[in-house]
Order: structure tokens, then sequence, then C-alpha cells
């Protein structure tokens, strides 16, 4: 067979060839095709999910155009809603990076099953051209509805029967002391959340890589030798959540990265997410000065290696203080 010389050019039936080949490669590579879409091991993580129920789409977005964004975001919700899934929550997010990454917008789709979750995805970052400067999506397991309706019902109960004043000098008010950078806010994104408007309702966006093992830094009266898991429910923050008025709205274990540069912070192993509604800015700086927080937190402190914890105002939709719109007015 007739062979190229080392440093002859190439015929042009080799030429042809390598261009096909270099065709191929792409096509089957685990490459983006657009710059938001799942790679191959992304597109795994939906695809052998074992779950047979919903699945979950929590999506981080830095808006490119405003107009863009909306009419997009708008065109995914249709989607999920044709396929039989709900948008379960949108809201901003407190304009303050985290660890050098800023999102505008937080939004989570829940979907029938993974591989709707899978299709839904495919079409919302290949529409994103224009929309998006940046998009990460993260994968979860939701646990059932019927919990976040529970303790909706058991918020209001404990704020009505066992409520605890808002006012943060009554109840020292300060942040807990030595915030540990790697599960708290910085200090700007905290700065920037108490010059809000005290009264207004958010939501808490908490992700959290638990320790496989809890990493307690003092003597303690309980094992030390406990699951981070363990440890996190020693923390046990709920009830102060629930007599401030709050309550966990949407929660479940992290699927997976699914969307965005494998490189990012959310590509980490992140365990759990947890999203949790407080009717007022000030209860939650509240909850968090209070001795009975602080006494509590070096619980949290042994079970989480990292977290991000962001600021979120529900868009009015979303918000459970807002009355929803009369389309008959």
């Amino acid at each position: 067979m007739k062979r190229n010389r080392p440093g002859a050019k190439p015929d042009k039936f080799s030429a042809v060839l390598f261009g096909v080949a270099l065709f191929v490669l792409a096509a089957v590579s685990p490459g983006r095709a657009e710059p938001f879409s799942p790679t191959f091991q992304q597109r795994a993580l939906l695809s052998e999910f074992a779950g047979d129920g919903r699945v979950a789409l929590i999506y981080h977005v830095r808006i490119a155009d405003s107009s863009a964004f909306d009419a997009w975001q708008k065109s995914v919700r249709e989607q999920v809603e044709q396929v039989g899934g709900r948008r379960v929550y949108a809201g901003q997010t407190d304009p303050v990076a985290w660890e050098g990454r800023q999102v505008d917008v937080v939004w989570i789709d829940e979907l029938p099953n993974a591989a709707a979750a899978l299709a839904a995805l495919e079409q919302a970052t290949r529409t994103s051209t224009g929309a998006a400067d940046g998009l990460s999506v993260l994968a979860i397991d939701p646990v059932p509805s019927i919990v976040p309706a529970m303790l909706r019902r058991a918020a209001v109960i404990a704020h009505f029967v066992a409520p605890l004043d808002a006012t943060p000098s009554e109840e020292g008010g300060g942040e807990p002391e030595m915030l540990n950078p790697a599960i708290w806010p910085n200090s700007e994104a905290m700065r920037f959340a108490r010059e809000q408007d005290p009264l207004r309702s958010f939501f808490m966006y908490n992700l959290n890589k638990v320790r496989e093992r809890a990493a307690y830094d003092r003597p303690i009266e309980e094992d030390p030798d406990v699951s981070g898991e363990e440890a996190y429910r020693r923390y046990g923050a709920l009830m102060g959540v629930l007599r401030r008025g709050g309550y966990p709205a949407f929660m479940g274990s992290v699927v997976g990265h699914v969307a965005g540069m494998e490189d990012e912070l959310l590509a980490d192993d992140w365990t759990q997410f947890i999203l949790v509604y407080y009717p007022e800015r000030r209860r939650f700086f509240s909850m968090i000065g209070s001795d009975a927080y602080a006494a509590r937190l070096h619980h949290r402190d042994a079970a989480l290696e990292r977290a991000s914890l962001r600021f979120t105002t529900p868009w009015p939709e979303f918000d459970p203080q807002v009355p929803p719109a009369n389309d008959d007015e």
C-alpha cells in the first residue's frame, strides 16, 4: 500500500478521511455542543439515576440580557409543565459573589422522572444562548412534597403557640463568633443581607457537603465518634426556624452537577440541598444571634465540610406572603 513519505503532503483522500475523523470525534466527544450543554459524564448522572420518581433541577443563572432571559426561562417552564412537571421556586440572589462566582437567579424545576429531567435540561441548555452569561445546574432527588407541606403547617402552629420575637436586640442579634467561611456566607454577603429591608421575606439557599464522619474541635457531652449526618441532626435548628414562622420549603439529596463547567465549585461532591423560607430577614438574624443557636452551632461546624448559603428574594408568584394574581380582573 502506498504511504506518504515523512514530511510529504497527504493526498486528497487522506485529507478528507482526516476531516471526517475529526467530525466523528467531535460528535461523540464528551465536550459541549453548546456553551452550557451537559457533557457525556453529566448526562450519565441523570440517565443512570436509579430513582423511579421525581427529579428536580436547580438552575443557577447569570443573566446576559434581561428580555432574552425572561423569554428563555418562560419557554423552559412551559416545557416542564407540558411533561407533567412544575416550577417549585424562582428568586433573585443577593448580588454578592460566592467564592468568585456571581449568580443572578436561582430557579428549581421538578420533573416527573429522570428521563423527563434530562430532556428538559438538554432543551434548556440548547436554547440558553443570548439569555445566560453563566449557567450551572444541579440535579436533586427531592423528599416527598408532603414533607414541606407538613412543615409549613407546623410553622404556623409553632409561631402561634410559641413565637420568638424577631427583634435582634432581644436575643443578642450578633453573628456567631469565628464564622467559618467554608460553611457561612462571606462578610460581604452578610453585610449586604443586613442592609436590606428587614421585614422582607426571603428564602435561604442551603447547599451542604456533609462529612462522612463528624469533626468536633472541642470536647462534647455526646459521643463525638458519629457520622456527619448525625452531627447535623444534633444541630437541630428546625424548631428555631418554625417558631419564627419559617420552614424548609424544598429539600433533597444531591444527585450531581449536570450542566456547567466541570471544574467549578458547584461540581463538588455536595450532599444535600435545603431551601428555607423566612417571612422576614430580621428573623433569620434574630435566630443566628440567639444564645440557643450559639449553643448548637458546634454541631453544624462538625457536620459540614463545605456549604453554600445564598440569600434569595422570591419572585412574587413564589412568595407565600403575596396573594396570587386574579386573572379574572
